[in-house]
Parts: C-alpha cells; sequence; structure tokens
C-alpha cells in the first residue's frame, strides 16, 4: 500500500472512530431517559459552559455554571450515573481521534501511520523479542551469551552507536535470527522504520526491479535499518544478485542507514560467493561491528 492511500485510509479510520465515541455518550443518554430531571440538568450545564466559554468574564454564567455543576453532581450520585459515560473516552485527547489538528497529522495518526507501514513492509512478521528467558536459551554458549548482552545494549542505545551496521556470521541455529529479531523490535518499539527480510524474498524484489516491476526497493533503500536475514541462501541471478545487492548496500552506507546481515557463510565464504567488493563493503570496520556465532543449535532445545 502506498504511503498516500494508507493515510488517506488512516484519516477516515480515525473519523469514524471519533463517531463511534460520541455515538456511545449518545447511547448512553438514551438509556437514561427514566431520569429526566438528571437530562435537564445536564442540558443546562452544557449550555452554560457554552456561554462562559464565549462570555469568559461573565460572572453571573459563572456562579449558575458552579450551581447546576454541584446540581448535576448530587443527581449523579443518587441515580448512580457512570460520569464517565457522559463525556467522549478519547484514545486522543489533543485531536479527539479525529487524527487531524489544525490541518496536519495529529502525533496519534502518525505513530498508527507507522505501526501499519512498517506491518506491511514486513508482511506482518511477528518478531522475537529481547526476554529475561533468553539467558537460559543461551546459557550453554558463554560466547553467545556474551553477544547477546552487547547487542541487546546497542539496540538500546541506537541511534547513538559507534557503528550503525552489524554482521552475524556462524554456524546454524546458534540463534542469529533471533538476535536480530529482538533488535528490530526494539527498533521499531523507538519509533524506527524497520524492513526486516531474507536474502532469498530480497533476492527476488531485485529480479522484480530489474524488470520494471513492482518492488519494494524504495522501502529497502529508504528505511532506517534493513534487516538480511540468511544471506548465501538465495540463488545468483546475473546481473542481478551482485550487482544490486552491492548497490544497496552502498547507497545505504552512504546514506549512514543501518544493515544489519546474518549468514550461514563465514567471511572467506562470503569472498567467493559475492567477490571482494561486497565483502569490503560488509566488513568494512569504520561503519560495521561484525560477530561471529559458533557452537551447539540452540534450536534444538526448543523441538524438545
Amino acid at each position: 500500500m502506498k504511503k498516500n492511500e494508507l493515510l488517506n485510509s488512516l484519516v477516515l479510520e480515525f473519523k469514524q472512530k471519533h463517531i463511534s465515541k460520541n455515538l456511545e455518550v449518545s447511547d448512553y443518554l438514551n438509556s437514561l431517559s427514566d431520569y429526566n430531571d438528571f437530562l435537564q440538568v445536564y442540558k443546562e450545564v452544557l449550555a452554560l459552559q457554552h456561554q462562559c466559554f464565549f462570555d469568559i468574564k461573565n460572572k453571573k454564567f459563572k456562579d449558575q455554571l458552579i450551581a447546576k455543576t454541584t446540581e448535576l453532581e448530587e443527581l449523579q450520585k443518587k441515580y448512580e450515573i457512570d460520569v464517565n459515560k457522559l463525556t467522549p473516552q478519547y484514545d486522543c485527547p489533543i485531536c479527539e481521534d479525529r487524527g487531524v489538528v489544525n490541518g496536519n497529522y495529529c502525533d496519534c495518526l502518525l505513530k498508527e501511520f507507522h505501526n501499519r507501514k512498517t506491518q506491511y513492509e514486513n508482511e506482518n512478521y511477528k518478531f522475537s523479542r529481547f526476554n529475561k528467558n533468553d539467558k537460559d536459551f543461551y546459557k550453554d554458549n558463554t560466547e553467545i551469551l556474551k553477544v547477546y548482552d552487547v547487542l541487546k545494549k546497542w539496540a538500546k542505545l541506537y541511534p547513538n552507536v559507534k557503528q550503525k551496521n552489524l554482521n552475524f556470521f556462524g554456524d546454524i541455529g546458534t540463534g542469529k535470527t533471533h538476535i536480530m529479531e529482538c533488535i528490530a523490535s526494539e527498533l521499531i518499539d523507538k519509533g524506527f522504520e524497520v524492513c526486516f527480510t531474507t536474502a532469498f524474498n530480497l533476492n527476488n524484489e531485485f529480479k522484480k526491479y530489474h524488470f520494471g516491476n513492482e518492488s519494494k526497493m524504495d522501502d529497502y533503500l529508504k528505511c532506517d535499518a534493513l534487516f538480511i536475514d540468511d544471506l548465501g541462501t538465495e540463488p545468483i541471478f546475473k546481473n542481478v544478485t551482485i550487482e544490486y545487492l552491492l548497490n544497496l548496500i552502498d547507497i545505504r552506507q552512504k546514506e549512514n542507514k543501518s544493515i544489519i546481515v546474518s549468514s550461514n557463510l563465514m567471511p572467506d565464504e562470503i569472498q567467493d560467493r559475492y567477490e571482494d567488493r561486497i565483502l569490503s563493503r560488509l566488513l568494512n570496520k569504520r561503519m560495521t561491528e561484525t560477530y561471529l556465532f559458533t557452537g551447539k543449535d540452540t534450536r534444538i532445545k526448543t523441538t524438545k
């Protein structure tokens, strides 16, 4: 879904939410039809509030409002009326769930836009999160446990980190994808735009773009953090895979946008598969921190 389409859809959705919250109040007031004295005083209070708003210096209106408000509170207690249901309970008091304030998008709508866009870009992928049980999960591999703590801190500090790019190389099943997902969750929670994809799917997007078809290339170039999982599992398409991967890395590094890569291949194997140009950019120490994952297959534990 394109940006303007998503924004327009959200504006309509927010307007409907605003209307629904007001209808809830109307329905509740209708349910109080047996309490005519309360409803009469309630209407008088609303009218006086309106008058005081437009004539703030009028002491007569203020005194009447105070008296009527006191009378209304006594009737509320008498009939056990839920005060909260007498006014719309908006999720956002700033825009009253309209999504727009003074002709500008409200922060609440923009936050929802970011969340929806992230879901669309990542195909509603549900990421793992950092949690205390991870320590037990990695307890048999002290080296990976150390890396886990370092990367958890990196995600907390992001974007105020020395190197904004990460490489995870090493054995199958040692937790590379899990930690990538945890980092992605942390960045999404902090409001950053994240794209998470496998090398196989990324390669297919390269191919679509190469032949002039609609693709996610624009998202992959512009997002704050691009996660590429399982580099090396994709087929090599002539004039596509290496060329577009190189271009993608170059553009993102020049714009100081993060790339987080995982691979079951070691650096020398990546060099053999993708040539020196790819490896040299991935291992750029000025911009990238590289971690080697070795040890037991942590996924064995999840199958017991």
